[in-house]
């Protein structure tokens, strides 16, 4: 007997479930404190290589694909509606024009959910981008909380630029959550949303959240400078980030140049593009790199 294909339905017409709470708690494989020593720990004893999460943050591929499986794994048992329920998940992530490396972790995280959900025949979730119309350059990492909230404060004009959640599951998707200032940024935007769910790599002590700068450090525990990302560009197991371009923007020139002519022309492209698109100030805040770069694209007609 022939088959009938099995319709799939669209989120705007699809039955009503019960309803889900929100996730109030972080969901997170890691959990990081302070030891006695004032050394960074996981409190349950798990392997947590800071090396790995720094060159995550970088955006090297294989290590953002590590940590998006752990999340993925951690989503599955706390959050199987993302997997298995009616309502796809919508994954936010907030960038202008050149997306931060928690970007391409969601991405990751979503095609292990996306592939769930196409082995059930449910309709797959999507990647939204909540559009800044005004991207900062701080070094968001390093600074206390009043000054994160108080940078984040300029973000009100944020926006999801129209696109409607009704029939996603919004889900908020990052590395780290420290002060929670990114995370009520994105509730903010979203505005009255029930079935939120909020997710990272790691979440932060109570300790530790009174020392965000702890958050930098862990930042650069594997990388320092971008001559260490040269072996994973060189092997194309990179992706261009925004972190990568404002360590770009802040190397001198004695160290940029090197680097600059050891970069492929399609990640120059990238760079060169990021700046541009990013903000015309770049240009007069990073004068002497911002030219470089942009110069050397020119050079090689990769813009």
């Amino acid at each position: 007997m022939e088959q009938v294909p099995r319709k799939r339905l669209r989120p705007d017409i699809m039955p009503a479930q019960k309803s889900i709470k929100m996730n109030i708690e972080p969901i997170a494989p890691f959990h990081l404190d302070l030891d006695r020593q004032g050394n960074l720990h996981e409190i349950h004893g798990k392997l947590f290589d800071q090396a790995a999460y720094s060159r995550m943050k970088y955006g090297v591929r294989t290590d953002l694909k590590y940590f998006a499986r752990m999340v993925a794994e951690e989503l599955q048992q706390q959050a199987p509606q993302l997997f298995n329920g009616v309502e796809p998940p919508a994954i936010l992530t907030s960038y202008k024009a050149v997306a931060p490396p928690g970007t391409t972790l969601a991405r990751y995280c979503l095609d292990i959910i996306n592939l769930e959900r196409f082995r059930q025949k449910l309709v797959p979730g999507e990647m939204v981008q909540v559009y800044r119309p005004k991207d900062y350059i701080e070094e968001y990492a390093i600074l206390p909380a009043a000054e994160r909230k108080k940078l984040l404060g300029t973000q009100t004009d944020n926006t999801l630029r129209g696109r409607s959640l009704d029939g996603y599951v919004p889900v908020i998707l990052d590395d780290i959550y420290v002060t929670g200032g990114y995370t009520a940024m994105l509730r903010n935007v979203i505005g009255n949303q029930q079935k939120v769910v909020s997710a990272y790599i790691a979440v932060c002590s109570e300790t530790l959240k009174k020392m965000p700068h702890a958050e930098g450090i862990l930042n650069n525990s594997g990388i320092r400078k971008p001559a260490d990302l040269l072996p994973f560009i060189e092997r194309q197991d990179f992706v261009c980030t925004r972190r990568f371009l404002k360590m770009l923007l802040r190397t001198s020139l004695y160290e940029l140049k090197p680097v600059v002519s050891a970069l492929p022309d399609i990640l120059l492209e990238q760079i060169a593009r990021g700046i541009i698109d990013t903000d015309s100030e770049l240009q007069f805040i990073f004068p002497d790199t911002a030219n470089l770069l942009i110069d050397a694209a020119l050079e090689r007609r990769c813009i």
